[in-house]
């Protein structure tokens, strides 16, 4: 083969590989509308979305968390490359997610009790951060939520900060859900 006809071939080739690639890509971008933004969020812009802070005590006493026992799941298919560390020191748990939009569910066990968190993620360019306070009364039989959490409103970017206190029955598995 001479080099002409190499470098036909080649050209050739490489249309034959990149022009059904860009339709591909140029069709997602028309019916897609945020389809540059998934780009940007989830590809450019890998900083962590979602950090949660955790403390749980039962009856005043600081209770070791089980890192190994904290799950994350969505609403929909979760993208595990999306969860940056877990740590657990003794009653504190950090969890940072790099997280698309969704509603996300965090569980894990402290002492006898499963303690899950429904939390939102509206949007990929959001930056949310929870901190909650957990006090199990087994005297009482409550549980108790001490909370403060942080997001961007959608109109000005400005942080808006929330926070409060929900107690509830306790329960081998307790549930609070958050949404601003």
């Amino acid at each position: 083969m001479n080099k002409n006809t190499k470098r036909i071939v080649l050209i050739l080739l490489a249309i034959i590989i990149l022009l059904p690639n860009l339709l591909i890509i140029g069709v997602s971008a028309i019916y897609r509308q945020n389809f540059y933004q998934d780009i940007y969020y989830h590809f450019l812009n890998p900083q962590v979305k979602v950090t949660i802070n955790a403390e749980v005590f039962i009856d005043g006493v600081p209770v070791a968390i089980d890192e190994n026992s904290v799950t994350v799941t969505m609403d929909y298919e979760l993208n595990e490359t999306g969860l940056s560390s877990i740590t657990a020191d003794n009653n504190n748990l950090t969890i940072k997610y790099r997280a698309p939009y969704g509603t996300f569910e965090y569980a894990f066990l402290a002492g006898d009790y499963k303690i899950v968190l429904n939390l939102p993620h509206f949007n990929e360019w959001e930056v949310n951060e929870y901190n909650y306070v957990i006090s199990i009364d087994t005297n009482k039989k409550q549980i108790t939520y001490d909370y403060k959490y942080s997001y961007p409103t959608e109109e000005t970017y400005e942080t808006i900060i929330k926070t409060g206190k929900q107690t509830e029955p306790l329960q081998k598995e307790n549930t609070i859900s958050q949404y601003h």
